[in-house]
């Protein structure tokens, strides 16, 4: 828990210095357990459509900030 409040401490101070105001975070977080492949494939694309679901892009991959370093397994 005191990681992330740290986490979402820094990031906040971090974006308001580049003119960012208002809040940045909730004020809880949801911490979840991989147990195996198919729950970290189906959490990689959960994170990965939340700019589609925020109405930022139509597609995951048009968005120019996430990051897949290796391809999910099909």
């Amino acid at each position: 828990m005191q990681i992330m409040r740290a986490f979402k401490s820094y990031t906040a101070r971090t974006a308001w210095s580049f003119g960012r105001s208002g809040s940045l975070w909730t004020r809880s977080f949801y911490d979840r357990a991989i147990r195996d492949e198919e729950d970290f494939r189906m959490t990689c694309e959960y994170i990965l459509g939340n700019p589609v679901r925020a109405g930022l892009v139509e597609e995951p991959d048009d968005y120019p900030y996430a990051a897949l370093v290796d391809p999910l397994p099909s």
